[in-house]
């Protein structure tokens, strides 16, 4: 997916932002969130193709066809910082932020000693990074930057008054009244966390846990506690720890639960498809997905607020 970012200086064009990660589903996640936020995203899988596409751009000189990077440290042929590096080489200010899972005191020091605009150990909140970014590249030249005057507009984020769930509970109700709760099972952290994060942008309140046991029993406390404990929507991953997405949405059939549930999967083939739809899953969304395809399934079943 080798891309030629070409200068194209036209003032009411969107920022175009490379997202590099080799995690396909982290990248897929950032990229569509900056899209949802007005940029121009190109998706780059490797360091290897990261560090041409920068090369190619160098070539073609003063950089109009391209804002900013942000890329992950550790990936396949090339790390973020040598790609860092081969920029700062020639001089170029172009902004990049970078993202890692080893984000110790050295890749620290050698990001600032480049120039890095931000360092984020995974998992982060997507809209520190969205925050970021917004400083040093608006998604557009008509956006109010940090530099021109005052701070740059921030990503919108649900109202204070329609708070998260705090951490304790499935009894615990959001402080906003009528504000739809998900409970959302996912292993992975960095997944969890932006998929979280980009539901509580849309309104929901959203407890997280992080395997099938965890979400096993959250449902049976809430069962236990009565009704009105339970959330509105259960989004879970398949392949868990423990007990699966399938056996959970199993279990609850089999207790005569009609709770929707949303699967996501990385192995979904035409047997898993089939089984979710037979336990009267409400949707199975294969990794990689647009995060927007997520927000519209659960949009589908009850809105974030009613």
């Amino acid at each position: 997916m080798s891309v030629l970012l070409e200068g194209r200086d036209q003032t009411d064009r969107p920022r175009r932002v490379i997202v590099a990660d080799d995690d396909p589903d982290m990248r897929e996640l950032l990229a569509s969130t900056l899209r949802h936020d007005g940029y121009e995203v190109v998706e780059i899988a490797d360091g290897s193709e990261l560090f041409q596409t920068v090369h190619s751009w160098l070539r073609h000189g003063d950089g109009r066809g391209l804002d900013a990077i942000v890329t992950d440290n550790r990936m396949p042929a090339f790390s973020g910082l040598e790609v860092l590096a081969e920029l700062r080489s020639v001089n170029t200010k172009l902004p990049v932020i970078l993202i890692t899972a080893f984000g110790d005191g050295r890749t620290h020091a050698a990001a600032r000693a480049l120039g890095a605009c931000a360092v984020f150990d995974k998992p982060f909140d997507v809209d520190d990074l969205r925050t970021a970014l917004l400083n040093v590249a608006p998604p557009s030249l008509a956006w109010p930057r940090a530099d021109a005057g005052g701070p740059a507009r921030q990503p919108e984020r649900p109202a204070e008054h329609h708070a998260i769930w705090v951490s304790h509970g499935l009894s615990e109700r959001p402080v906003g009244e009528h504000q739809s709760r998900v409970l959302l099972a996912e292993d992975d952290e960095d997944m969890r966390v932006l998929l979280s994060t980009a539901l509580r942008r849309e309104g929901y309140a959203v407890e997280e846990v992080e395997d099938g046991s965890a979400l096993l029993d959250r449902i049976a406390s809430g069962l236990l506690a009565g009704e009105q404990t339970l959330p509105d929507l259960i989004i879970s991953d398949i392949r868990m720890p423990g007990w699966s997405g399938i056996d959970v949405l199993a279990s609850l059939r089999q207790s005569d639960w009609a709770m929707p549930v949303i699967l996501i999967t990385a192995f979904g083939d035409a047997g898993t498809h089939d089984q979710a739809r037979r336990l009267g899953a409400a949707s199975l969304l294969d990794k990689p997905f647009d995060v927007e395809e997520l927000l519209d399934a659960a949009r589908a079943i009850l809105p974030a607020r009613f």
